[in-house]
């Protein structure tokens, strides 16, 4: 097939995709139970985020803590792609809390959960848990580095700086990723103090 078809037939899916997503963060909003069984899906925290979340056996769990100059961006990346997330070089003085996903394949999924603590006030209040996927933002920038449009979440645990939630679905994520995307942003709690 020529690569403009290619190209055509990719665009074509993308509206496809969105609405796909869309009516699965509204199946999991109305959601009240999903269970994580032990043998299928692990455990894990983020001691810095003081936050615990379960995650699908099989999938990659990193925790990360970078100085980026005036900023730590701190916090985990869970994906059904085994790989090194690393930020962009923009050389000397430059940084940014963005990753480099130039290359990845077309059906990569990527959960990040962390704080990027620049002038950051403590939440007043606990926010509902599990986070409502119906408040959940669609980005409208254009990507970067390779990066797909992606769904971002805000979490607030009170006396604790606020944490973000993106979810990354490359265009060829199938439903069954998204899907267990969706169930570790749900799965997501404080930790105990």
């Amino acid at each position: 097939m020529p690569a403009d078809e290619v190209d055509r037939a990719s665009e074509a899916r993308r509206p496809l995709l969105a609405a796909g997503i869309a009516i699965l963060i509204a199946m999991l909003g109305t959601a009240v139970v999903v269970s994580y069984p032990p043998w299928t899906w692990g455990a894990a925290s983020d001691r810095p985020l003081k936050v615990h979340f379960h995650y699908p056996r099989g999938w990659s769990v990193a925790h990360f803590e970078n100085d980026l100059g005036l900023v730590t961006h701190t916090g985990t990346l869970v994906s059904n792609l085994d790989h090194d997330f690393r930020y962009p070089d923009l050389g000397p003085g430059s940084a940014t809390s963005a990753w480099e996903m130039t290359g990845l394949p077309d059906d990569t999924v990527l959960v990040e959960i962390s704080r990027a603590p620049r002038f950051a006030m403590p939440c007043r209040d606990t926010d509902r848990f599990p986070l409502p996927l119906s408040t959940a933002a669609r980005s409208s920038n254009e990507p970067l580095y390779g990066a797909p449009r992606y769904y971002w979440l805000r979490g607030c645990i009170e006396d604790r700086p606020s944490f973000g939630v993106f979810v990354y679905l490359f265009p060829d994520a199938g439903a069954r990723d998204a899907l267990r995307a969706w169930q570790i942003v749900r799965s997501i709690r404080p930790s105990e103090p």
